[in-house]
């Protein structure tokens, strides 16, 4: 089922979404595995896209 809010005035559209009880420790943790994944960049040039 689906629901949804509409309203004219975008400011006072109440919010009914809520945080998962578990969300910030599951965000701490994709920051630290980020945090431990080396970047590995590489630039090309498009020739045929670059004006």
């Amino acid at each position: 089922m689906c629901s949804y809010n509409i309203g004219f005035d975008p400011q006072n559209v109440p919010i009914k979404a809520t945080t998962p009880n578990d969300f910030w420790t599951y965000w701490e943790e994709g920051l630290k595995e980020l945090a431990s994944t080396k970047a590995e960049f590489k630039m090309e040039e498009l020739k045929d896209e670059c004006r």
